[in-house]
């Protein structure tokens, strides 16, 4: 008999932030302890209550009838009065249904005056503990079920193969519907347990420049049908570092998919290495549309994400595999021209 863990409460709760949900009506759903002593009040008194019972600030209401109505995330530095005069980071976020239609909103606030800036962080004791327990009860309460959806859709496209001609047009977009959001389930799960696992004991001495062609073989299709053109500027005389090469793979493939993805309309794609300062460097540039000035500082932060499919995990998988390899990772971007992630690693 398997006993069913409260593990979500227990991480809102322990984000360390206030967290709020409203429905699609604008009111409110859910509101946790901390968000209950920032704010002076009882979730008592303002369940399933319009959101100006809580929030008597225009600017906030204005922020989320925003949100609403664009269906894209919010991030804000603002000040509220009651119960006391407080400096509040505000991190709004849209929910979606399984038809992926608006269905609410979540708001996150965090205590600046006690925060590290701007960090969707869990409390720093609990950290390491909160991620590998919800990582591993995700790999079997969410893989499991995955897998077997999988698994009958391939005995269900074999049955409609075999009767072909009895299935209509629109069983068969179905099927396929299904199979393409099984597997961004599936990516979007890859990531998140990435997260969660990420250990980089398996190093050795290997070129950076190999790892790079590796990956520039996988995304090659895909950077076609994109209409990117992809350069490399590979410096030969680079020196082997000590690296976990599929860390390193993942990350690569992290930067680069980034890149593709910021030019819809196609672009070029330029991947560099070169050896400066005893580090190995790998830049990686595209003329996509770029990240604003106000969001390029958080692109590393946990859950942080502006894309409507992102889980707000790529780059900062990415960004604790270079950690791990004792290198640094940063980032400059101009809207509308493009950006440059680089890669620092050291040389052993």
């Amino acid at each position: 008999m398997t006993t069913s863990i409260p593990i979500l409460p227990n991480i809102i709760e322990n984000l360390g932030s206030g967290i709020i949900i409203i429905d699609k009506s604008d009111n409110i759903t859910f509101i946790n302890s901390i968000a209950e002593k920032l704010l002076g009040l009882k979730s008592k008194d303002v369940l399933f209550k319009p959101t100006n019972h809580i929030f008597s600030e225009k600017i906030i209401l204005d922020i989320l009838s925003s949100v609403k109505k664009t269906e894209e995330a919010l991030n804000y530095k603002i000040a509220i009065t009651k119960p006391k005069r407080r400096n509040l980071t505000l991190n709004v976020a849209p929910i979606f249904d399984s038809s992926e239609k608006y269905n609410g909103t979540v708001i996150m606030l965090i205590n600046s005056f006690r925060e590290k800036p701007i960090k969707f962080q869990l409390l720093k004791q609990n950290q390491k503990a909160t991620i590998g327990t919800l990582t591993s009860w995700v790999a079997h309460e969410v893989r499991n079920p995955l897998t077997s959806m999988n698994l009958h859709l391939d005995l269900l496209k074999e049955e409609i193969n075999e009767n072909s001609q009895n299935t209509s047009k629109e069983i068969v977009e179905l099927i396929e519907t299904l199979e393409q959001e099984v597997e961004r389930l599936n990516n979007n799960l890859n990531e998140f347990l990435n997260f969660g696992v990420i250990s980089s004991s398996k190093k050795k001495l290997y070129n950076l420049n190999e790892v790079v062609k590796s990956i520039i073989e996988l995304v090659q299709p895909e950077a076609e049908m994109a209409r990117v053109d992809v350069v490399l500027k590979l410096d030969e005389s680079i020196p082997k570092i000590l690296i976990d090469v599929a860390q390193m793979r993942l990350m690569i493939l992290n930067l680069i998919k980034n890149s593709i993805q910021a030019m819809p309309d196609g672009g070029k794609l330029e991947i560099k290495t070169e050896k400066k300062n005893n580090k190995v460097n790998l830049k990686i540039k595209d003329n996509g549309f770029g990240i604003p000035k106000e969001d390029l500082k958080n692109i590393f932060d946990f859950l942080y994400t502006k894309k409507k499919d992102g889980t707000g995990l790529g780059l900062t998988i990415s960004k604790k595999i270079v950690k791990e390899h004792e290198g640094d990772i940063f980032a400059k971007s101009q809207v509308n021209k493009g950006s440059i992630f680089t890669v620092s690693l050291p040389i052993i």
